[in-house]
């Protein structure tokens, strides 16, 4: 059984799911498919370069090796 403090993170969620979702939906209409699916991909890039830089700063490298030399 969940907790009282996950059940409200994920009601939490599912109301920024919702509303996420009733956005990309008028996005959509404004701008057309493919610059959504342009804006996302962008979005992912950024994204996954913020996380690589993270892990470089936090841990010194993005992949340990088991024989440091």
């Amino acid at each position: 059984m969940l907790t009282r403090k996950q059940m409200i993170i994920a009601t939490l969620l599912m109301v920024l799911i919702t509303f996420a979702a009733h956005f990309l939906g008028r996005l959509i209409e404004e701008v057309g498919p493919a610059m959504v699916a342009l804006y996302t991909l962008i979005l992912s890039f950024v994204g996954v370069f913020i996380l690589v830089m993270y892990y470089k700063l936090r841990f010194g490298t993005t992949a340990k090796r088991d024989d440091p030399r």
